[in-house]
């Protein structure tokens, strides 16, 4: 707080960045039996898994686009093999973790220019 202070700090100035994970296939673990069903098949969970990395002002009124890293290079999932139709940075590594090489690439071609 010193520091926003003594450098004159607005809240347009003051942006906050994290990041997140989505498995956007994951069954509950849990579920609910009725009295005849006393046990319900297993399944294997899906480990489909995006990043999700998201920025914005503290005022509110600078909303970064959203930067997604997925496992395909040209998913399918959600917008047919073609990810420049979907309206977030899309990027694709094996392991679907923002790494620092996806970050700063994002943050150079994203964020600086806004």
């Amino acid at each position: 707080r010193q520091f926003v202070e003594d450098e004159n700090l607005t809240s347009e100035m003051l942006f906050n960045c994290d990041e997140t994970g989505l498995n956007f296939r994951l069954l509950p673990r849990k579920t609910l039996a009725t009295a005849v069903e006393k046990n319900v098949a297993g399944t294997k969970l899906s480990k489909e898994h995006v990043t999700h990395n998201v920025c914005a002002n503290a005022a509110g009124t600078c909303k970064i686009p959203l930067q997604m890293t997925g496992k395909s290079q040209h998913p399918r999932y959600f917008c047919n093999g073609q990810p420049d139709l979907i309206p977030v940075e899309y990027t694709g590594q094996k392991s679907t973790w923002m790494t620092t090489v996806i970050f700063v690439k994002w943050f150079h071609e994203t964020v600086v220019p806004k």
